[in-house]
């Protein structure tokens, strides 16, 4: 019996084309995905020693009571690549005995209005590099009891008050990542870090990342108008 000839099938000019092009130009990976995991300490990591803590008191003669850096009011958050519709957040002061702010946040403006808030403070961490330079890194620390949620955050350095900042990513350092029984269809899983060097470490390492949006001031509270 004759051996069997193999006949290479014959290639179109646009099927070879095709073939070259993916040779000279390699499809390009799938951009990584934004990190957004929950980051949650099992007590506050800074407290009343904090010098860089806003608000905090003043007292100037006569004159007393809490000082920020931020715009008190309703904030919107929009993320990046602009897939998912804003959210909010309304910041207010607490008071001028009792130095905090309280935070609410909801995924409709006139929804803060019923949202429950948390207090609330912003802490200052200094420079640190950001993907087109250096930028100031702030962390929200939302929450006293149990424990608190953070969100990292950064701007470009300036005075004055704050109208703005980049939202920056949370992905968790490893073996820090805590997740519970499955519960319907509800999230369980958070990244607990309960070490402040650990803290101010992740923040830098995501300074370095694109962020995933910006929080934006809009307008003062209803109530305070």
């Amino acid at each position: 019996m004759r051996g069997a000839s193999i006949v290479p099938a014959m290639l179109t000019p646009r099927a070879l084309l095709a073939i070259l092009l993916t040779c000279t130009f390699p499809v390009a990976a799938e951009p990584p995905e934004v990190q957004r995991e929950l980051i949650h300490s099992d007590v506050p990591l800074w407290g009343d020693e904090t010098e860089r803590r806003w608000p905090h008191s003043f007292q100037d003669g006569n004159d007393f009571g809490c000082t920020t850096r931020i715009r008190y009011g309703d904030w919107r958050f929009d993320v990046a690549d602009g897939a998912d519709d804003p959210a909010w957040y309304r910041w207010t002061n607490y008071g001028v005995f009792h130095c905090f702010m309280l935070v609410r946040n909801s995924g409709e403006r006139d929804d803060l209005n019923h949202a429950s808030s948390d207090p609330s403070w912003l802490i200052e961490l200094g420079e640190t590099p950001g993907p087109s330079g250096p930028v100031e890194l702030w962390v929200l620390q939302r929450g006293s009891r149990p424990g608190s949620s953070y969100l990292f955050l950064s701007r470009k350095k300036g005075d004055g008050i704050i109208t703005q900042f980049d939202v920056l990513q949370t992905a968790c350092p490893p073996g820090h990542m805590r997740k519970g029984p499955q519960v319907s269809i509800l999230i369980t899983a958070y990244c607990a870090i309960n070490d402040r060097a650990l803290m101010i470490e992740t923040a830098r390492r995501m300074a370095k990342l694109p962020p995933q949006g910006k929080l934006t001031f809009v307008a003062s509270a209803p109530d305070e108008e």
